[in-house]
């Protein structure tokens, strides 16, 4: 089972911060943003939640960013 159409075009890169804070990008189909997002973000928030557990284990703080591949390209447009 899986939250968006097309799995295989999922990509998530893991960014080290300050502070032993780890930013991970979640990057899907454009038409699957909104079924990672979730109603009014309850999808993405409990995704968050159960990845703060996971990264506490070494005391990292983890924050997550969701988007499309065109997200970047049309804000260096900008």
């Amino acid at each position: 089972m899986s939250i968006v159409d097309k799995p295989d075009q999922v990509t998530i890169t893991e960014s080290n911060g300050k502070n032993r804070s780890v930013l991970l990008t979640i990057e899907v189909e454009e038409d699957d943003v909104g079924k990672v997002l979730g109603k009014a973000g309850k999808t993405i928030r409990m995704i968050e939640a159960f990845l703060q557990i996971v990264y506490m284990v070494d005391g990292s703080r983890v924050f997550v960013d969701v988007g499309g591949p065109n997200r970047h390209r049309g804000e260096q447009s900008k």
